[in-house]
């Protein structure tokens, strides 16, 4: 319902609309105590949706910031799944919020190795983009 409603606003360039959608997914992100996955998917999902359709990073920077200060391992490797049903846009915020946390994604790496006979573009992204400090 809110991308929807996000997307028609933007569409018809409803600017209140625009900016009380934005807000209400801002709010929500503030208001995360001990979100389940399915919540911090929702938020995810749509902040990417939003930074990757209107340049807008305003929620997906505070998503992140709130993420930071707790162990979002969890959540980076229950999203990340199946290293081939992602996208790059999507691993580079995800690289952001593991921040030097690298053993994440060198677990979803190796697991993906282990189906492959070459790299695919996604590990390509991850190899070159991880901070291994």
């Amino acid at each position: 319902m809110f991308r929807e409603l996000h997307k028609l606003a933007a569409v018809f360039e409803v600017n209140w609309l625009i900016e009380e959608c934005r807000n209400w997914l801002c709010k929500k992100i503030q208001q995360i105590s001990t979100p389940t996955y399915s919540t911090l998917f929702f938020l995810f999902e749509e902040c990417l949706f939003i930074a990757k359709r209107w340049g807008v990073t305003r929620p997906m920077n505070l998503l992140l910031a709130k993420l930071a200060m707790a162990d979002s391992s969890q959540f980076i490797t229950r999203y990340i799944g199946n290293l081939s049903d992602r996208n790059t846009h999507q691993l580079r915020y995800l690289l952001k919020l593991a921040g030097t946390k690298s053993t994440i994604f060198s677990n979803v790496m190796s697991r993906d190795l282990q189906y492959r006979t070459s790299l695919t573009d996604n590990l390509r992204y991850l190899l070159k983009n991880i901070n291994f400090y």
